[in-house]
């Protein structure tokens, strides 16, 4: 909930009692993603005030530090025109994810800073005399057309709206979000009469309106900033601002574990309903496979009673002394009861295959469903990062479910945590290119001679680190014809600029930027960096 309106609706005054009064120092950046404000505060014995408006797609957030130590280096002013201005007011947009902080200036202009913390769309605006003057995400294009008094939203809800809508929350409050949705349905809002529905609705509403405390908690296994007490709750604050930043540095420490560990339950939780099912249809084939007369014992009735069977018979009533009763078998009329025989003889031999593989399938099934359980339950038990990556690179369980390392036409191994793939051959190369290659993922193969593809997976946004690459170099001259130099070059560069032509043959590419490393060739067996 931290981006969330009743979030942000406690968030803001508190921000105004710190801001009100200030001056716009400095606004810059020190990457794509990430927008840092500082503010000078009225008192001169105050160190400045930050305010860091993160907004990558798959989190966004803000965050107030108490310092910030500014890069020598890649920082970009923005918004020079809003600088030194002084804080007059910050606006709550009503029933909105955003909110301004205005700002006026020395020569009488007035400047407002729109904060809209709308995920993926997150974006920060500049505005004067509120006309959109600068974006920080210019990709997001219509955001140039907004208009601040347009964006408060007003919300009248009332029983009959909630009545019309069947119960459904969000059509009466659009602005719950997220965990109060999942706070109800822990209260089983589903069940409830619609009388009582409302009422838990509105109980709702005003713990959300009036919290009590801030909880940093985790909920279906993600880290989240909730005003209900929630979910396995870590820790409770009387702040908003306190709540936000104990928040966003938990997101930060604790997000890969919760997100590894929530990939990996989904990931193994989906694979047992699939073989469960899996299992279900080879338990019914198999039912299928021995009930009634199979092929084999067809055969046999129809090769015990020849003497009274006749040509051009579609079916004959027998005695089957298998069950020990009376039966009817069918017969191919076009063909003589010996041949019919032959036929359901031929059918026995493929349905006791087909059994026999039914059979191992269960058993197969049934083995991997304890593995999965097994697998289930240890991941629950696991706390820390480390155990979890370790756990899931030891069983393979961060590659596809479904495939087995010793099936791919490929080497896979690690470096410092990152993935690395190495071709076996000239079909194997092109399989690597074709099936794990990403544009921004790091292509390595021996200068000027024949040899292996090596690639290494990117993690995050961060730069390939030099001994990740100077070991996969390594590798990558071993895997070719300079394998016995002392010291051979190995080019390197980004999968989007590896080109394969259509009619070029098997492993073959074209490099259109490259830089090159001069490196030992080593055997990838030897993992030692």
């Amino acid at each position: 909930m931290h981006n969330n309106f009743y979030f942000l609706r406690q968030f803001t005054p508190r921000l105004a009692e710190i801001l009100l009064g200030s001056r716009l120092r400095a606004a810059f950046s020190q990457n794509r993603d990430e927008l840092v404000l500082e503010f000078v505060l009225p008192d001169p014995a105050a160190r400045s005030f930050y305010l860091k408006a993160y907004l990558d797609p798959k989190f966004c957030c803000l965050q107030l530090p108490e310092r910030f130590h500014r890069a020598r280096k890649n920082s970009v002013d923005l918004f020079p025109e809003a600088q030194h201005a002084e804080v007059t007011r910050i606006r709550q947009f009503e029933n909105e994810r955003s909110f301004a902080i205005y700002l006026a200036s020395e020569d009488a202009s007035s400047y407002q800073l729109l904060f809209k913390m709308h995920g993926n769309r997150a974006n920060v605006i500049l505005f004067r005399e509120e006309q959109v003057i600068g974006l920080f995400k210019n990709a997001l294009a219509k955001d140039s057309s907004l208009r601040l008094a347009e964006l408060d939203r007003a919300i009248e809800a009332n029983y009959e709206q909630f009545e019309a809508a069947a119960g459904k929350p969000s059509a009466v409050y659009p602005t719950l979000g997220k965990i109060p949705k999942q706070y109800l349905q822990d209260r089983d809002y589903n069940a409830l009469p619609r009388e009582q529905q409302w009422e838990l609705l509105q109980e709702t509403v005003r713990r959300l309106e009036v919290p009590q405390e801030f909880y940093v908690t985790i909920v279906q296994n993600e880290i989240a900033l909730s005003l209900l007490n929630f979910g396995e709750v870590q820790s409770g604050y009387d702040d908003p601002i306190a709540a936000l930043n104990a928040f966003f540095h938990a997101y930060i420490r604790d997000a890969h574990q919760l997100t590894l560990k929530k990939q990996l339950t989904q990931r193994l939780a989906k694979e047992k309903k699939q073989t469960e099912s899996y299992l279900q249809k080879a338990q019914q084939r198999i039912g299928q496979l021995t009930s009634g007369l199979s092929y084999q014992q067809t055969a046999d009735l129809i090769m015990a009673n020849l003497h009274i069977l006749t040509n051009n018979t579609k079916q004959a009533e027998v005695f089957d002394f298998y069950h020990q009763q009376p039966t009817v078998i069918s017969l191919n009329p076009r063909l003589s009861p010996q041949k019919n025989a032959e036929n359901y003889y031929r059918k026995a031999k493929n349905q006791k295959i087909e059994l026999e593989q039914a059979e191992a399938a269960v058993a197969r099934s049934k083995q991997r469903l304890a593995t999965i359980t097994a697998h289930l339950n240890d991941i629950d038990s696991l706390d820390s990062p480390q155990e979890l990556q370790a756990y899931a690179d030891e069983h393979a369980l961060t590659a596809k479910a479904s495939a087995s390392v010793t099936t791919l036409p490929y080497h896979r191994t690690q470096i410092g945590g990152y993935d690395v793939f190495i071709g076996k051959s000239a079909k194997s190369n092109d399989a690597l290119l074709r099936e794990q290659a990403r544009k921004d993922d790091l292509w390595l193969h021996a200068k000027d001679v024949s040899g292996s593809h090596v690639l290494i997976k990117q993690r995050g946004k961060q730069p390939f680190p030099r001994p990740v690459i100077e070991l996969a170099a390594r590798w990558a001259a071993y895997a070719s014809k300079r394998k016995s130099d002392s010291l051979a070059p190995v080019i390197y560069t980004l999968c989007k600029y590896v080109r394969k032509g259509k009619n070029m043959p098997a492993g073959a590419v074209r490099v259109e930027r490259e830089e090159v490393i001069l490196v030992e060739p080593k055997s990838f067996n030897d993992t030692r960096e």
